[in-house]
């Protein structure tokens, strides 16, 4: 890490201070009210759409610290992690509106199981984005570069060195104000 002494153990008390504010729940979740919070079940614990969503805005957070840090590999897994996460609160809007998706064909008859893909484009496939996702890339040139950065991150990633240039060309591509791709699904999610 960076800094001398007292600047490290300062900026490492914010970051834990930070995060313990931003708390990454996987906790049972109540009666499910609104049809939109369909969610999925992990071990004992069901992960509903806005815990995805919570998820995802915790890994960018997480990214962003990360990256303060010089911290670049981790810094790029977990920028990736967080469309991860928000690719998969945009499956269960799709669920809550289509639940008849889970039979459209032989492919999808283990829908349930493909959700816990880590990969970009089938998580973008199975929420049914894809052809959204065609139409604003033809349409917008930045979001189409910026798609094509976040597709190149993979689970695999996480044992993989990764120079600041790379984490940071990632955290941009997700998180620009205007073709971001978190911004893109979060219009959708």
């Amino acid at each position: 890490m960076q800094g001398e002494g007292g600047e490290t153990v300062e900026f490492l008390n914010l970051v834990i201070d930070k995060l313990k504010r931003h708390v990454w729940h996987y906790g049972p979740v109540g009666g499910v009210s609104d049809p939109s919070d369909t969610a999925f079940l992990e071990g004992n614990s069901i992960v509903n759409r806005a815990d995805w969503q919570e998820i995802a805005e915790g890994k960018l957070f997480a990214a962003e610290a990360l990256l303060a840090a010089s911290q670049w590999s981790a810094a790029y897994y977990m920028a990736g992690y967080a469309i991860e996460c928000g690719l998969k609160s945009c499956i269960l809007v799709r669920l809550a509106g289509s639940p008849e998706v889970i039979f459209e064909n032989k492919k999808s008859k283990k829908y349930s199981e493909n959700c816990w893909t880590h990969n970009v484009e089938e998580l973008v496939e199975l929420a049914g984005l894809k052809p959204d996702r065609d139409t604003a890339v033809v349409a917008t040139p930045a979001l189409a570069t910026n798609w094509a950065i976040v597709s190149k991150w993979n689970e695999e990633t996480r044992y993989q060195v990764k120079t600041e240039p790379e984490a940071r060309e990632l955290y941009n591509a997700i998180t620009d104000p205007v073709n971001g791709v978190m911004q893109w699904i979060k219009a959708r999610w």
